[in-house]
């Protein structure tokens, strides 16, 4: 019964399940199996800003994956459409202060992990500040909505962290931050990506160093990602940690909000 599982032998437990999903080592202490056969995967990232561009990223930057500092510090990684941010992306919010049409700020150094839509923020995504406070909620125009809420998960990570976000680093360098379900990654999320090699269903490897920011679901790369690197990237669907070819557009992406944009808006 739950009541007699003593609090290390559900840590251990969630750890187990969490090693299981990503790490290097399998929870029984075995060497992982031989990676699967690689899927054919397209070249999507987004062409080299030439030196005299705009403070904006180019409109020839469309479905693509690539990284855009801009001018108030703030730094972008992720799926790009006609030169806005759109799709799953990572912000990186440097800015500090009360964010409105044109401008993302926090009152701390945070990420934002989620959804973007014409160039803002639009859909649903994380807040992770720098102090650890996390939310999750939806968020239209760059402005949070009244369904955020603040969730981090608490203690050690266990089965207990659900409907939470937390941290998880791997033994493999791999690291995770993002919402939690049983003591697995399950939601949105980012993972950074360390360990090379092919994905499979045990374990998440890119060819070089790189980030996912996506959907998990039990603990694995599922339905909706893109994945960045510092050379090469693309987006799409991913199932049991691999990426699928020949995605449909994901439901995230049809029930946006935002208007497509004013011209001469900063967005940054």
């Amino acid at each position: 019964m739950r009541k007699q599982v003593s609090r290390s032998h559900a840590q251990a437990m969630g750890l187990c399940l969490l090693l299981a999903a990503g790490a290097a080592v399998s929870c029984a202490g075995e060497a992982p199996g031989p990676a699967s056969a690689a899927t054919p995967i397209p070249d999507m990232t987004c062409q080299p800003v030439p030196a005299n561009h705009s403070p904006l990223p180019p409109r020839r930057w469309n479905d693509c994956v690539g990284a855009f500092t801009f001018q108030n510090g703030n730094s972008y990684r992720g799926e790009f459409h006609h030169g806005k941010r759109d799709g799953f992306g990572v912000l990186a919010i440097r800015a500090i202060g009360a964010s409105d049409y044109n401008d993302i700020e926090w009152d701390e150094p945070a990420l934002y992990i989620g959804d973007f839509g014409s160039g803002r923020l639009n859909g649903y995504g994380l807040l992770i500040g720098k102090s650890g406070a996390a939310y999750a909620g939806t968020f239209k125009d760059n402005i949070a909505q009244l369904d955020l809420v603040r969730k981090e998960c608490r203690g050690e990570v266990s089965a207990d962290w659900t409907d939470c976000i937390g941290t998880y680093r791997f033994p493999d360098g791999n690291v995770y931050r993002g919402e939690f379900a049983h003591g697995l990654p399950d939601g949105m999320g980012m993972l950074q990506v360390k360990a090379m090699g092919t994905s499979d269903a045990t374990q998440v490897r890119l060819p070089m160093p790189g980030a996912y920011v996506g959907e998990f679901k039990k603990g694995k790369l599922s339905a909706q990602g893109a994945v960045v690197m510092s050379s090469g990237g693309y987006f799409g669907r991913f199932s049991d940690n691999r990426f699928r070819p020949g995605r449909p557009d994901s439901p995230l992406r049809g029930a946006r909000a935002g208007p497509a944009g004013a011209a001469g808006a900063s967005d940054k």
